[in-house]
């Protein structure tokens, strides 16, 4: 979930030109991962934050986790919903 909530939010702040490249590129299914991988590539372009990539890619990481081993521990899941709060009240500061 932290992950979908923090895709659609870079979504929504990326300049026009870089948001239908990424539509082409990805066949608009751009996943967190890919997102951040475009943003660190473009970053200033983009004009996020810069300590805002690695709470996504944190974010990211627990996610994949979550996703391909299993349960996550409750410090996880805790650092998961920390990090993507921070990352989006990053993104909502712009």
């Amino acid at each position: 979930m932290c992950r979908s909530v923090l895709e659609e939010a870079i979504k929504q702040r990326l300049p026009e030109g870089l948001r239908k490249l990424i539509r082409s590129r990805y066949r608009n299914a751009a996943t967190l991962g890919n997102l951040l991988h475009e943003i660190n590539n473009n970053l200033i372009a983009t004009g996020i934050a810069l300590d805002f990539p690695r709470l996504a890619n944190q974010v990211n990481d627990i996610g994949k986790k979550a996703v391909h081993q299993g349960l996550l521990s409750e410090d996880e899941a805790r650092d998961c919903l920390q990090n993507a709060r921070e990352a989006l009240q990053m993104l909502l500061q712009q």
